[in-house]
């Protein structure tokens, strides 16, 4: 439904019409009043995906959704808007200009960097650190993913251990 409709949306079907922009106290408030029979955990992630949402996705930024292992590349072209849909659950969306509609990216192609962060069980994930892999995906650019992984994932190493470590953390250094 969202490449169809050059959009993409958050589910808040509990969510009475808003007149946009909202600050996150604003949001707060909202959700505490229309969410009020919910967990205050419930409630808590709503706000932070609501202030995500509408507040920390900017104009330009790009995003990605799924249809089981197809993925899809888009960048928003809109600020948010309160529509009114017919199931309830899309009325908060932006506009998207999807890159690649009719080609979806296959799960196993996803820079390795994603895959975890895509496997949350949150509908926004911040995939900053991705972004130059998922821009070259999108234009199917593939030299430039392997090189924007490199660059995204460097190695990690840690400094041998030093006789003041050891005895800070109350272990032998041998260990």
């Amino acid at each position: 439904v969202w490449l169809e409709r050059g959009s993409c949306s958050i589910a808040a079907s509990q969510i009475r019409s808003l007149d946009l922009p909202l600050t996150r106290a604003e949001i707060v408030a909202v959700v505490e009043q229309d969410y009020a029979q919910k967990s205050y955990n419930t409630r808590n992630e709503k706000v932070t995906e609501l202030d995500l949402f509408l507040n920390r996705i900017q104009v330009g930024d790009v995003v990605v959704t799924n249809d089981g292992p197809r993925f899809y590349v888009g960048q928003v072209t809109g600020d948010a808007v309160y529509v009114q849909s017919s199931d309830e659950r899309s009325n908060l969306r932006r506009s998207v200009s999807w890159s690649n509609p009719t080609e979806p990216i296959d799960l196993n192609d996803l820079p390795v960097g994603v895959k975890p962060k895509l496997s949350s069980q949150h509908p926004i994930v911040d995939l900053t650190s991705e972004l130059a892999a998922l821009r070259a995906l999108a234009q199917r650019d593939t030299e430039s993913v392997t090189v924007a992984e490199k660059v995204a994932a460097p190695e990690l190493t840690l400094p041998p251990a030093t006789a003041e470590l050891a005895e800070q953390l109350l272990m032998p250094r041998s260990w």
